[in-house]
């Protein structure tokens, strides 16, 4: 550290003898970064970027800056840019050099709030102590308070390559005999806090001063700056303001590939400042630093391997087509992955709404079309397969053609309330479990369009072992449930809604004593039986809970009185059978194989 002051007149008998530097303050869209640096880097290690079935996101990638409620009707949350101005289609790079607040939301909506968090702990911000619920999203707009002095180190580390370095303010110090009594001039060793793909996407998106002059003009314009980090002879320089509401803290981050500087401007009590206050920030900083770097040119931000070239549908942020009219260039990551367009080979469709997959469509109603016809891989058995037949239908679509849908998903939104599920009253140490399961269902309840009715799953271990239509909200019995061997075992409830929105809730009991012939059971077929195509019988335990309901592979539930039922006709190929009864309760599955 070179130098700190930490407040205008320390001994203010008002408000001195306070620095500021290391208070905590909010940020402001000096936090911006942290959040796109956590979208930049997300699903890059995960093997579904590689076939597109889970995004990645680069500088080119698409938002769209249009008015959005991020809460409910109830409690709406509709945050607003700078002077209210929309701008539609921009790309990430326009969004974060033009500290554009909607896009923002919306990165920390994809990249996530807890995610988000923990890349700015691992570059040294200690502050952020609340649970990440406590924050929400107006996190990315600087809702956080954190330390000046920590900001500048955190920055640091967009310029040197992901590395993180632990602030050293003190080198050494002697007494008054020159004797040394503390020495941290040992070089330090760092820890790679960003990919070094992501760090240098990242500053050059900071130093980008051509697509920052739209929202700020030459304002953070450094003497001999480069417009961006591929020119050369010049300054380069990177750099971000925050602002918070009612302009209590003013903030201007930036860096070189040598110097960090951060600026805040405020007064200590919190008091508001006036804008023409708030904007002296920048001013300061960019004279500090025309200052201490000269008027000599700097290396470039250094660009790691694996960084690529990508062109996109400058609309849609897709693989450009022959219908593409507008197309952006940018840099991406080496594990960026562009989603393909809906006229291409593939593209991710919304199976409750049959149009194309948005950011807030959820990851079980994805189903991904691999071809060039309108029809996604949904299966004609999906229950979900009529709801996406229907809206083909409705828009004058084939179902049979040669071009996937163009409209995005209207049916889901970021703001929708997810589904809720808690297990009750699960104790004891067997050998049989019956307790309740709570369900609250969010905004897709029993009249909103999807699927049919909701359904929860009950798993003991990894078996499903009930499988309840839940109409409503409420609570359902569960069980009872056999447990069959001693030890430790997990009971998970999951709750999916007409939306295809999941929520779960999982609860571990320690058995003790497991149940004897009579635990409810299927006895034959035997589990990996192989057996001759014609007739098959089935039996199971009795568990006193009849009647029961035997479920077969492709074929309709039948309704059984006894324990045992002989189906007359089963072709070649693998089945998978099991039995339920009466209170919901089921069998462990048993997978057998039919031969000639």
């Amino acid at each position: 550290m070179l130098a700190m002051i930490g407040s205008y007149d320390f001994n203010d008998p008002n408000f001195g003898n306070f620095n500021v530097a290391t208070a905590g303050r909010q940020p402001g869209s000096s936090f911006k970064p942290f959040v796109y640096a956590t979208l930049l880097g997300k699903n890059k290690d995960q093997a579904c970027a590689k076939d597109r079935t889970c995004p990645t996101y680069g500088p080119g990638t698409t938002l769209y800056d249009v008015p959005t409620n991020f809460g409910t009707d109830a409690n709406p949350y509709k945050p607003q840019n700078f002077g209210q101005k929309i701008n539609g289609v921009v790309t990430v790079r326009q969004a974060l050099a033009g500290s554009l607040n909607i896009p923002a939301v919306k990165a920390l909506y994809m990249a996530g709030v807890t995610a988000s968090i923990n890349t700015a702990k691992s570059l040294g911000i200690t502050t952020l102590t609340e649970a990440p619920s406590s924050y929400g999203l107006s996190l990315v707009l600087g809702t956080g308070n954190v330390k000046l002095i920590q900001m500048a180190n955190a920055y640091e580390s967009f310029a040197n390559g992901g590395q993180h370095y632990e602030q050293t303010p003190i080198l050494k110090i002697y007494d008054q005999k020159n004797k040394v009594l503390e020495d941290n001039t040992a070089a330090k060793k760092p820890k790679q806090a960003l990919d070094p793909q992501v760090a240098y996407l990242m500053a050059d998106i900071l130093s980008d001063n051509n697509a920052k002059r739209f929202a700020f003009g030459n304002d953070l314009d450094i003497r001999n700056g480069c417009g961006n980090n591929q020119q050369t002879g010049c300054i380069h320089v990177g750099s971000k303001t925050g602002t918070t509401e009612h302009y209590n803290d003013a903030w201007t981050m930036g860096f070189t590939p040598d110097l960090v500087a951060g600026v805040w401007v405020g007064n200590n009590n919190n008091a508001e400042m006036s804008s023409a206050a708030a904007d002296i920030a920048a001013p300061i900083w960019r004279t500090y630093m025309q200052s201490a770097i000269g008027k000599t040119s700097t290396d470039a931000f250094a660009k790691p391997d694996g960084i690529k070239i990508a062109t996109l549908d400058k609309q849609t942020g897709r693989s450009v087509t022959q219908a593409t009219i507008n197309k952006t260039v940018d840099q991406f990551a080496s594990w960026y992955m562009p989603m393909v367009s809906a006229t291409g080979r593939n593209a991710d469709i919304d199976k409750v709404s049959g149009k194309l997959a948005t950011d807030c469509t959820p990851p079980l109603a994805r189903q991904t079309a691999y071809s060039s016809a309108v029809v996604p891989e949904i299966p004609a058995s999906d229950p979900s397969y009529r709801n996406w037949l229907a809206g083909m239908q409705a828009r004058g679509l084939s179902t049979g053609g040669t071009v996937l849908p163009t409209e995005s998903d209207d049916v889901h939104a970021c703001s929708d309330v997810k589904p809720r599920v808690t297990i009750d009253g699960l104790s004891g140490g067997g050998p049989n479990y019956k307790f309740k399961v709570n369900v609250t269902l969010g905004t897709f309840g029993t009249d909103k369009p999807g699927i049919g009715s909701a359904q929860l799953q009950v798993y003991f271990d990894d078996q499903v072992v009930s499988t309840q239509t839940i109409p409503d909200s409420g609570s359902y019995t569960i069980g009872p449930i056999a447990a069959t061997s001693t030890g430790s075992h997990i009971f998970k409830a999951v709750i999916t809604d007409t939306g295809l929105y999941q929520g779960t809730d999982e609860q571990t009991v320690n058995v003790t004593t497991i149940g004897g012939a009579s635990s409810f059971k299927g006895l034959t077929p035997e589990d990996g039986q192989t057996l001759k195509s014609g007739a098959i019988s089935f039996s199971w335990f009795d568990n006193n809970n009849g009647p029961y309901t035997l479920h077969i592979d492709a074929i309709a539930p039948i309704p059984v009185t006894g324990t045992n039922k002989t189906w007359p006709v089963l072709t070649i190929g693998n089945y998978v059978w099991y039995v339920s009864d009466s209170s919901g309760a089921s069998t462990a599955p048993i997978s057998f194989f039919i031969k000639n």
